[in-house]
This record gives structure tokens, sequence and C-alpha cells, in this order.
């Protein structure tokens, strides 16, 4: 599935419509989102991304990004919330252009909150990786994050036990981005 998204993403000709079509591929992929084998998560991570650049329609990413955010502020397990942050990541890695600035801000914002929160490794580690997506495609329009970015990884050098290699492995992604 995540091939079959990613040619036909790539494929500027072909469009992924009908909203029957969409639905179908969402009740597919969504599941996966919480699902405890990680690698599982990235793949659904990933094929959210694709769907969002297959589809190619402002509207649809606007109601991807909303359902990931609904999402993150609804589920407090880790699980749920590595895999739909990095969903956000994706989502802007490949139909950024798409998506509003107030889309970005408020990825961007929830990240960096997520980021922040010393109660679960996992969490932040998955929440550092999807910024640095987001920072690496973002191009200019990053331009205004770099700042609080930089403060974070700071910070998080700083204050986070070296056992979490993980979580320093993304920062130093993150800031060689």
């Amino acid at each position: 599935m995540l091939t079959s998204l990613k040619a036909m993403g790539e494929q500027k000709a072909y469009r992924l419509e009908g909203e029957a079509l969409q639905k179908a591929n969402i009740n597919l992929i969504v599941p996966y989102m919480a699902n405890s084998n990680p690698l599982l998560r990235c793949a659904a991570a990933e094929a959210m991304g694709r769907l969002a650049q297959a589809v190619g329609d402002a509207q649809f990413v606007a109601s991807m990004a909303q359902f990931s955010f609904d999402k993150l502020k609804s589920c407090r397990d880790a699980i749920n919330r590595t895999g739909f942050a990095l969903a956000l990541g994706s989502l802007h890695r490949y139909v950024g252009s798409l998506g509003s600035g107030q889309h970005l801000n408020t990825s961007v914002s929830i990240l960096l909150a997520l980021a922040q929160d010393g109660t679960s490794a996992l969490v932040q580690t998955w929440s550092i990786l999807a910024l640095g997506l987001i920072a690496d495609t973002g191009g200019g329009m990053f331009r205004g994050y770099v700042e609080p970015s930089l403060s974070l990884c700071l910070r998080l050098l700083l204050t986070t036990p070296t056992a979490n290699v993980d979580v320093l492995q993304c920062v130093g992604k993150l800031v060689s981005v």
C-alpha cells in the first residue's frame, strides 16, 4: 500500500479521488498508528503523508492534520502519541506546501510541547524526529521556529540523562538540519 501511495503521489498526472476511496485508505492506515510495533507505526505515519500527497487537496490535508491534532490532545498513551506525532511530520514532509501557515504553527507548537515532556523518552524521540522532518522540508516557512527549536535542543542536551541515547541522537539530527 505504501509503495502504491508513493508512486501515485509522485505522479502529478494522477490523483486519488473519491471520498469513499480516501476514507477506505484512512481506515486501513489509522489503526496501525497505535500499533505496539514501532515499525508499523512508522509505516502508517509515512502512509498518512503519502496518502495526503496522492490526494493532493488542501482541504484533505487540513482534515488529516486536524485529525492528528485531535488524537494527540485526546490520547495520553505513548504509543498513540508517537504515531500521530510522526504523522504530522510526514504530512508536512510530503504536502507541507498545501497546508496553511496555521497548520505549521500548530504542528510545531504541539511537537515542541511533546518534546519537552520528560515523562516519556519515546514520545520525546518521535516528536523531535517529526520536528526535524518539518524543519527539513519547511524551508523559509520554518524560519520563525528556528530559535524555539534550538532552545529546545539546548535544554534537552542539558537535562536529558545520557542513558536516553535516542533522544540525544534525535536532538543531534534536528540541530544538523
